[in-house]
């Protein structure tokens, strides 16, 4: 047994100098020699104490994170084996999925649009995914979509910001103290009063997911835009071909010219192809003929 022990112990030497891996951590960094005196040391031993407690654990996170790349892990959801560097593990939870399951359910609830934030994907989970995570699973164009919705819902609940009523405006403004205090008070005595119905509450999400839907889409102007544009050249096409004069002067470029010049050529080329079809046809002829009766004379001669 102690054989074995020291070359195991040999052999894992070995192979931590080959690969350089690193088996403990340098606090040098935050050292302070003992002999300064206290006076002259502006650091306490309080901060030392939290300076190393942050290098370890940072080295603690670095090193599970270079595990989890190592291992394979099952998907929750479809049940795949994947190496770590395709899964997504998230914290404090802990539970492991692969980016393409991530993805896909991710995507699914930017389009819900009434999301609050992005989740772990387990049921009964709440943990949050980081942005690190969301980097590895999504585009940036999806992220900056996904904090528009963060930023849309977010100013929707806070009580000192209202939408400008102006339909060419619809920006977020920000309330004075005394007209927010005001609002407030207002919310509380209409819910002291009387729940809101279901339809009302139906009615509010219909126009929240409407000014979402009218921020992705650029506004009510582009969209007044899009209207009139689709509505209108049909009526100007329909109008243009109904104007004789109007529409012979703007195809005058692209008609071509009758020419009775052209014509005659057509005709000529015509007749022309025409003659040597016939000439070729009557060549073939006597050629067929001649050798029909240079047969017939060979076996006359021949007595065949």
């Amino acid at each position: 047994m102690p054989i074995l022990y020291l070359w195991t112990d040999l052999i894992q030497d070995e192979a931590k100098n080959i690969l350089d891996a690193v088996d403990c951590i340098d606090l040098d960094c935050v050292h302070v020699e003992s002999n300064i005196p206290d006076k002259q040391n502006n650091v306490s031993k309080e901060c030392l104490n939290e300076v190393r407690y942050r290098e370890i654990e940072a080295f603690a996170e670095r090193a599970e994170e270079e595990d989890f790349r190592r291992g394979f892990f099952e998907c929750e959801v479809c049940f795949e084996s994947r190496s770590g560097d395709d899964c997504v593990k998230f914290y404090p939870c802990g539970h492991i999925f692969c980016k393409q399951c991530v993805t896909a359910f991710y995507r699914h609830q930017l389009k819900e649009l009434s999301i609050k934030r992005l989740e772990c994907l387990d049921q009964k989970c709440e943990s949050l995914a980081s942005e690190k995570q969301l980097k590895t699973v999504l585009t940036d164009d999806e992220i900056e979509w996904y904090e528009k919705i963060l930023l849309f819902n977010g100013l929707d609940t806070m009580q000192d910001v209202v939408i400008c009523p102006r339909m060419s405006c619809g920006a977020h403004v920000l309330l004075d103290e005394d007209q927010a205090k005001g609002r407030m008070e207002h919310s509380d005595d209409e819910e002291e009063d009387s729940e809101e119905d279901d339809n009302e509450v139906e009615f509010r999400k219909g126009i929240e997911e409407e000014r979402v839907v009218e921020l992705a889409m650029g506004g009510w102007k582009l969209e007044t835009g899009r209207f009139f544009g689709l509505v209108a050249f049909p009526v100007f096409a329909f109008w243009l071909f109904n104007q004789p004069d109007v529409f012979k002067k703007y195809m005058r470029n692209y008609q071509f010219p009758d020419s009775s010049a052209g014509d005659a050529e057509i005709l000529a080329f015509k007749q022309s192809i025409n003659e040597k079809r016939r000439k070729e046809e009557y060549e073939k002829f006597l050629r067929e003929q001649m050798a029909f009766e240079e047969a017939k004379r060979f076996r006359e001669e021949h007595n065949i």
